[in-house]
């Protein structure tokens, strides 16, 4: 933990798109970064996740977060009526 508080990064994962953020402090959150990582939708699944893990550990090793959340992935199925 930094003096000026708590880094937390948060995951959106995907393999298509991966959604991050980074905030500093627990009372009062500053915003440090937020982007995309996005790959290329013609790529084989393996490299696809080869760049989500570089680009995951870039933000890790850059922002050495305290905390990190991942939200849950959830497949729900279309039904029709």
């Amino acid at each position: 933990m930094t003096e000026q508080g708590l880094v937390t990064l948060g995951i959106d994962p995907g393999t298509a798109i991966l959604g991050f953020g980074v905030i500093r402090g627990d009372t009062d959150p500053q915003l440090i970064d937020v982007g995309v990582v996005e790959t290329d939708s013609k790529a084989a699944m393996p490299d696809r996740l080869v760049v989500l893990h570089a680009e995951t550990a870039r933000l890790i090793e850059r922002y050495r977060p305290d905390v990190m959340a991942i939200e849950q992935l959830f497949f729900a199925r279309n039904v029709t009526t």
